[in-house]
């Protein structure tokens, strides 16, 4: 009996270390990505050392991404290299972190490396140390930079980093390339500022103020995937916060749906509806600089397109009012009259074409007077076969007119399918002038509040006429 008491209590001594020993095992996710000049570096081969051992290789993604996990209470190095490369190393520790501080430690450890290309004659030997170290501190209960190490090796860093742009900067200038270089520079000097704000802001837990400020970092330099994953992992910490503080969500749901909207409005070039969206963000929140600053771009890229359009309206306004003069002084009414109206289509506020217009109907006019002063008494009329009666019917002359505006809208549009929508008062007009091999049909769409009407060439048809033939 006390030969099994004394098994029983060994087990449970053993499950209990076996318990306590779980409850310490914690882990932390190396989220990095490898930089050339700022941009991805594929096929970057990383090395981690476990305690001085080996146990570890991986390759960069294309985009220059990696993910490596550490296990708690070791000590690491991870060596980035890449042939015709320099070497860097990290150094991480996951030691002396109390058990009463586990919980609170940091699960994502983000960073971005840069690599460079050998060059001779440069001083690479401070790359014989990390080029930072990771370890716990009590005063802040979490993992940070080594402060130590870093005020060690930054002068040393800075000057190597200092004698590694003069050299590249010296060879891109002998490739006609150093203005473009110092913009980058420029550029790439606003962007490390504008994080280094973030992460100030980021640190001191105020996770709005460094959201905006990362979002200023893309504004910068769009392309830099950084500033996103740390944008993206803020908002799992502002929703963690917020569901602890039980504080609403529904004002930066808004916002951030809104956000997605005008961006996705802006890649595609809707630039008025992307503004539009931008301001309803901005009202949610006023002090994000993001919004703001995509206004200004939308506003840019409408008074390019309005100026680009107007051009092209005078340009085309030109030809056809050319045209118009020319077919008047050549005493071609009929097409004169068919061409200043196109005209007018394009420049409606435009007084010559109307001038010409009524210039037109007055000699029109004059002509008519004439020919019936000129038509003897006793001239007879054709007499309609039915009723004995005189045929009056002006279809003839109808068509005619109609066959003339045709005429002068196959010389005006391109071949194929133009479409054109007017909305006057309660009215909606989408008008599709079709054009094959040189003949121009008009077809019309006029939507009432009461009724919609289709029509080719001025006379009603089916709706399924005009879809059949306005079809792309």
């Amino acid at each position: 009996m006390k030969a099994y008491r004394h098994i029983t209590i060994v087990l449970s001594l053993l499950l209990l270390s076996v318990l306590a020993h779980a409850q310490t095992e914690w882990t932390v996710l190396l989220n990095g990505k490898v930089l050339e000049d700022g941009k991805p570096l594929s096929r970057a081969i990383l090395i981690l050392k476990k305690n001085g051992e080996e146990i570890q290789k991986v390759v960069t993604a294309p985009n220059g991404k990696f993910n490596i996990t550490l296990e708690s209470a070791n000590d690491y190095e991870l060596y980035f290299t890449k042939r015709g490369y320099v070497t860097k190393f990290i150094s991480y520790s996951t030691k002396n972190v109390p058990e009463d501080k586990i919980a609170g430690i940091y699960s994502e450890f983000i960073f971005e490396l840069e690599l460079f290309k050998e060059m001779e004659g440069l001083n690479t030997s401070i790359l014989e140390f990390p080029v930072f170290k990771v370890k716990y501190y009590p005063g802040l209960k979490n993992l940070d930079y080594d402060k130590k190490h870093e005020s060690k090796v930054k002068s040393r860093m800075n000057a190597l980093l200092k004698e590694y742009k003069t050299t590249q900067e010296r060879i891109a200038k002998d490739a006609g390339n150093a203005e473009e270089l110092k913009r980058k520079q420029k550029l790439e000097q606003a962007y490390n500022d504008q994080l280094a704000v973030a992460d100030v802001l980021f640190k001191e837990k105020k996770y709005e103020e460094s959201q905006d400020a990362y979002e200023q970092a893309l504004v910068i330099l769009p392309n830099k995937d950084f500033p996103r994953d740390k944008i993206v992992a803020i908002e799992k910490l502002i929703k963690i916060r917020d569901k602890t503080r039980k504080l609403p969500k529904q004002m930066k749901e808004q916002y951030a749906n809104l956000i997605n909207l005008a961006d996705a409005a802006f890649i595609k070039g809707k630039y008025t509806s992307s503004k539009s969206l931008y301001k309803r963000a901005s009202l949610i929140a006023p002090n994000r600089p993001y919004p703001k600053a995509q206004i200004a771009l939308a506003e840019d890229e409408i008074a390019k397109s309005q100026a680009v359009f107007s051009t092209a309206k005078n340009e085309k306004y030109k030809i056809i009012i050319d045209r118009a003069d020319n077919e008047f002084m050549g005493e071609d009414y009929v097409r004169a009259r068919a061409s200043y109206l196109s005209a007018l289509r394009v420049k409606p506020e435009e007084t010559h074409p109307k001038m010409k217009m009524d210039e037109i109907d007055s000699i029109s006019a004059a002509n008519k007077v004439v020919a019936i002063a000129a038509t003897p008494i006793n001239d007879k009329k054709p007499k309609d076969k039915k009723g004995g009666k005189e045929n009056v019917s002006a279809s003839g002359t109808e068509d005619n007119g109609m066959e003339a505006y045709l005429l002068a809208l196959a010389s005006e549009y391109d071949e194929g399918i133009t479409e054109e929508i007017e909305v006057t008062g309660d009215k909606q007009v989408t008008r599709i002038i079709v054009v094959k091999a040189g003949v121009a049909n008009e077809y019309k769409k006029e939507v009432f509040s009461w009724a919609t009407y289709y029509k080719k060439n001025n006379k009603t048809i089916p709706r399924y006429i005009f879809e059949n033939e306005t079809k792309r």
